[in-house]
């Protein structure tokens, strides 16, 4: 096998593992965008019940039994979102992760594409050297044959 087909190989499997990083990046940013909604919508349910227990608390007395439920209630809403934030921090995480790769695999793709081309072209000027010389040799053994 020839060096030029060797490094298209070694580029095409390079491609192909570039272009499974990138189908990795696009889930790993669905994962991002599903856990970051999970925590808004988390967040909204708690904005919502703190808004409801402050007017329960401006109409007067809260029962202790109502007050412990809605204590409860936020703890335990408390402990979700923070659950949820650790979640997409590792989300981000990932995703930064398979992103870095991603940029190195261009980067290497990048590199095998300029190595295939400066042996392209070695190859071209080698080719061109043997043909000046047949030329050259042909012309001489013409000259000399006179």
């Amino acid at each position: 096998m020839t060096r030029r087909k060797a490094l298209a190989k070694v580029r095409d499997l390079k491609t192909l593992a570039k272009d499974q990083l990138e189908a990795e990046v696009k889930q790993s940013r669905q994962q991002v965008d599903l856990a970051e909604g999970r925590l808004d919508s988390l967040e909204d349910v708690f904005r919502k019940y703190a808004a409801e227990f402050l007017q329960q608390q401006k109409k007067g007395p809260v029962m202790a039994r109502d007050l412990d439920l809605f204590y409860s209630y936020f703890r335990d809403l408390g402990r979700k979102i923070d659950d949820q934030q650790r979640s997409v921090q590792e989300c981000r995480t990932e995703l930064e992760k398979n992103q870095d790769a991603v940029r190195k695999a261009y980067t290497e793709e990048r590199l095998l594409e300029i190595l295939h081309n400066k042996l392209l072209r070695q190859e071209e000027q080698e080719a061109e050297k043997c043909l000046q010389k047949e030329t050259d040799s042909a012309f001489l053994s013409r000259r000399n044959g006179k």
